[in-house]
């Protein structure tokens, strides 16, 4: 009896010594990227950071698209974070060059810190209209972003995001998620609003994805199912770096 509490108690204190010298590795939790059924609260954008942004943005932009179409600038959206750099205070400006058709055009993303462009994205624009800033995906200690996009057609509105990091100055691709369909436009009877919420399991090696899908019953979301683990579609966007001057 003796014999067996002194090994119980040697293997509980080798078991802590153990743990002091090879601390208990973080496991990943799941946590919520974006939620289709919230529109993203868009904080204020003042005159002097809209001319400053047109200003970095547009020798590179009416460079590159002198050919395609008359400039329109507008800014979209912008979401706050750390983007090309961990820990620095930066803003990312999501903007439309122009339109050449119905969500279709040319546009792109300026990131500005401490009022200087340092990093610009185009790309040919498909009705993106919001920019948000995401936790950390790839363990690079730098947020990353989602562009949401989407337009109606017909009756039919479509909404989805794509996922993009910042990595050596180049436009690191995630993959892309449909995050809103609906056809009450266009269908009378047994119509549909759909909406998922997107999660990822981070910190973790390999990024794993889950989406919760809602069903709309007049103003209320209720669950339609479980969450289900699930795979990116392929973003197909060509994102060019852009010259900053």
């Amino acid at each position: 009896m003796l014999t067996s509490k002194f090994f119980v108690k040697t293997l509980c204190a080798l078991t802590l010594l153990s743990s002091l010298f090879h601390p208990l590795q973080a496991t990943a939790a799941s946590t919520l990227l974006f939620d289709g059924r919230l529109d993203n609260k868009l904080r204020d954008i003042s005159d002097a950071e809209s001319k400053s942004v047109e200003a970095a943005v547009s020798p590179a932009a009416s460079c590159k698209w002198k050919d395609a179409c008359d400039s329109a600038f507008e800014i979209k959206s912008v979401c706050d974070g750390a983007f090309t750099k961990a820990g620095i205070k930066q803003s990312a400006f999501l903007y439309s060059w122009c339109e050449t058709g119905h969500a279709l055009g040319m546009g792109g993303i300026a990131i500005m810190e401490k009022g200087k462009l340092v990093l610009h994205i185009g790309y040919d624009a498909g009705g993106e209209y919001d920019i948000a800033r995401l936790p950390d995906l790839d363990g690079d200690k730098k947020d990353d972003i989602a562009i949401v996009g989407g337009s109606t057609n017909q009756g039919y509105t479509i909404s989805s995001i794509a996922l993009i990091g910042i990595n050596g100055g180049a436009v690191k691709k995630f993959g892309r998620f449909e995050v809103y369909n609906d056809d009450s436009g266009a269908v009378e009877k047994n119509s549909h609003t759909f909406a998922w919420a997107i999660s990822a399991d981070i910190p973790s090696k390999s990024l794993f994805f889950s989406k919760q899908k809602f069903k709309q019953n007049g103003k209320n979301w209720t669950n339609s199912g479980k969450a289900i683990k699930c795979s990116p579609e392929k973003d197909e966007v060509d994102y060019l770096v852009m010259p900053l001057k």
